[in-house]
């Protein structure tokens, strides 16, 4: 995978993500909101994308494919599960073939998730949030 890409790719995730935690922040009337509630509730919302490079995907779904895949978790598992089910449906429905199908999904984006666990959404939501107040 190019890092560059990668590297924009996980910044536009960190703005994204930031982004949700100051909705359920201004959105919550708790009182008792704690970083880890507000990270758990971004992370569960729907992502504006994927945050994945075309080439990493099509190497990742055609392992899957292959059944030779490694999958380090339960969200990584689930982030590949939907876009290799969201390619496989469009494939049918509209008659696309695979890296037709992959490049739609990822432009369009439109991931349910950040795909992230709640020990993980907590530790990045508050890397951002000490990064946003010291600038």
């Amino acid at each position: 995978m190019n890092d560059n890409n990668s590297l924009k790719a996980l910044s536009q995730r960190d703005r994204d993500f930031m982004t949700a935690c100051r909705k359920v922040i201004s959105e919550s009337t708790e009182t008792d909101l704690t970083v880890d509630k507000v990270a758990a509730r971004a992370a569960a919302m729907k992502a504006p994308a994927y945050y994945v490079e075309y080439s990493y995907a099509m190497r990742k779904l055609n392992a899957l494919a292959a059944r030779r895949a490694k999958l380090d978790s339960k969200m990584t598992c689930r982030r590949w599960e939907e876009i290799r089910s969201r390619v496989e449906r469009l494939m049918e429905l509209r008659g696309l073939n695979r890296n037709d199908a992959l490049a739609r999904v990822l432009r369009e984006g439109g991931a349910s998730s950040f795909f992230l666990a709640p020990r993980s959404a907590t530790r990045l939501y508050l890397r951002l949030r000490h990064r946003t107040q010291r600038h």
